[in-house]
């Protein structure tokens, strides 16, 4: 489904998978992994993408997917995960954006992004949750003929969060997300004209 005006837009995606024979990578108890074949899986969701211009200065973008991924038939080492929703699946991702772009000050630019991930279960067996989280970046930038500059901040709030967790006989494991860090960056294009 896609729709467009004059100041908006937006795309739906509905989606059901039913896989067979899914290969998926397993953690042994001595910690290494091993892809195992899962049996039968379902994987259902629906993505959203809207664009909306008030004006022609300021943009307002927000895209993302709510999702469920379940084992229909999965029996690991003798035990059985059927039913059980597939671990590191997040019930939802989004992304969003409110950018200014003004008329009075051509090439200049700024904007606001939220990611956000949904909470999901760290293993199989679905004993323990992860609850996800929400962080802000927020950029500016200034282009003038072939020149550019930029200062990006990423994870304003500096909050601690985890890009994945994973739980397994050796306890659970977290993979950070960067904590506050700003960059600054300038470029040339030799192609501008």
């Amino acid at each position: 489904f896609a729709f467009a005006a004059n100041k908006a837009s937006a795309e739906a995606s509905i989606y059901q998978l039913d896989g067979k024979n899914e290969i998926v990578s397993t953690r042994l108890a001595d910690g290494s992994y091993v892809n195992e074949n899962a049996g039968i899986t379902s994987h259902k969701g629906i993505e959203l993408n809207i664009k909306y211009a008030p004006v022609k200065e300021i943009n307002f973008r927000i895209g993302g997917t709510v999702a469920k991924h379940k084992y229909v038939t999965y029996i690991q080492q003798g035990k059985t995960f059927s039913g059980n929703e597939m671990p590191q699946s997040p019930a939802y991702i989004m992304n969003g954006e409110v950018s200014y772009k003004p008329n009075y000050l051509k090439g200049f630019r700024i904007s606001l992004e939220s990611e956000s991930l949904g909470s999901y279960f760290t293993d199989p067996q679905n004993t323990s949750k992860y609850n996800g989280f929400t962080v802000f970046n927020a950029r500016t930038g200034y282009k003038f003929k072939g020149f550019e500059t930029w200062i990006n901040w990423i994870n304003v709030t500096n909050k601690n969060y985890a890009v994945t967790v994973e739980k397994s006989a050796y306890g659970t494991s977290y993979r950070p997300g960067q904590l506050s860090t700003i960059n600054v960056g300038v470029g040339y294009h030799f192609n501008q004209q």
